[in-house]
């Protein structure tokens, strides 16, 4: 239980290749995602952030290089509202994003990566 998990620090799980499948659904008070959270996980493959309300920022490189990245679901995360440069450069697996309610991109968040479903509503 992680509902009171209110960020995620710096490089806190980079080069973590043991991660494959993350769930945040319950963590409602999650607020940021910071510089390289997840960087070089190589083995992370879906991250759910469905319903993480107060999920405001992902910062720059957070995802970077997570190679077998396939599916990000930030669902009802409306209050999202940037994502920082390089935040999923180099996901070369990345097929599906749901960005509903967000209101900044950053379009070299995204560099190298062949996303089949961007949503943004």
């Amino acid at each position: 239980n992680c509902t009171d998990l209110s960020s995620i620090g710096s490089s806190a799980f980079e080069e973590c290749n043991t991660l494959t499948n993350l769930d945040f659904t319950t963590c409602i008070s999650l607020n940021k995602i910071v510089y390289a959270a997840f960087a070089f996980c190589r083995g992370l493959t879906n991250v759910n952030f469905t319903n993480c309300t107060d999920l405001t920022s992902i910062g720059g490189d957070a995802f970077y290089k997570c190679s077998a990245l396939k599916s990000v679901d930030f669902t009802n995360c409306t209050d999202l509202s940037s994502i920082g440069g390089g935040a999923f450069q180099e996901c070369s697996d990345l097929l599906n994003l749901d960005f509903s309610g967000c209101h900044s991109l950053n379009f070299d968040s995204f560099d190298n990566s062949s996303y089949y479903r961007l949503l943004i509503h």
